[in-house]
């Protein structure tokens, strides 16, 4: 298996439609890469903070999120 993203289910095309354009097979692995390089950058950020900075920083992000969805209770959030 590739460490590319994989795009969605072909039937679909969804994966290769970004704000109503069609993406080309180039931009689409550009993006990819750039996904991937990012969530390395990232993750490195997240694993260097101390302990205790990350819970402050979970504490905010959760005070903010719990802000966005009281003031707009349909929203969706979704993260992984």
């Amino acid at each position: 298996m590739s460490d590319d993203d994989i795009p969605g289910d072909p039937v679909c095309y969804a994966s290769k439609i970004i704000g109503g354009h069609i993406v080309d097979l180039q931009t689409f692995r550009d993006v990819s890469q750039f996904r991937k390089s990012e969530r390395a950058r990232l993750v490195e950020g997240r694993r260097r903070l101390e302990n205790s900075e990350r819970q402050e920083k979970t504490t905010q992000l959760i005070a903010h999120l719990r802000r966005i969805l009281q003031e707009n209770p349909a929203e969706k959030i979704a993260v992984y």
